[in-house]
């Protein structure tokens, strides 16, 4: 068994723990850690297959990697979502399944991020 089979056993049973926890919290309450829910799930999902076997055994010092990690995965995904809004938002247009726009809405969060207004791609 390679270390990343070993972190992926340890995230497993994080995982498991973290859940547990879960259990008897109101509706609100989970609602509220929706995010650190979708972290957690994530990161136990995909996190020992993207290490290196020198990360994974890094992360394997911890006694609940999937912990120390989830908060620094929050910290990235802790950004406005408006320039990935219009970045769909311009891809559903050029696909042809273009979301009724006025023209009054159209304007430069609609077109790519990483290009400015007029230029082609």
């Amino acid at each position: 068994m390679d270390q990343n089979d070993m972190l992926q056993m340890r995230l497993d049973q994080n995982y498991r723990e973290y859940v547990a926890q879960l259990q008897g919290k109101p509706a609100d309450e989970l609602i509220a850690l929706a995010p650190e829910i979708t972290a957690a799930q994530q990161l136990r999902d995909e996190l020992a297959a993207a290490c290196s076997e020198e990360d994974a055994t890094a992360l394997l010092q911890f006694d609940d990697p999937l912990e120390k990690v989830r908060g620094f995965w929050l910290e990235e995904q802790d950004t406005t979502h408006g320039e990935q809004i219009g970045n769909m938002i311009w891809h559903l247009q050029q696909r042809g399944k273009s979301i009724p726009l006025k023209t009054s809405e159209l304007s430069a969060k609609h077109t790519p991020p990483h290009l400015k207004r007029g230029q082609e791609r």
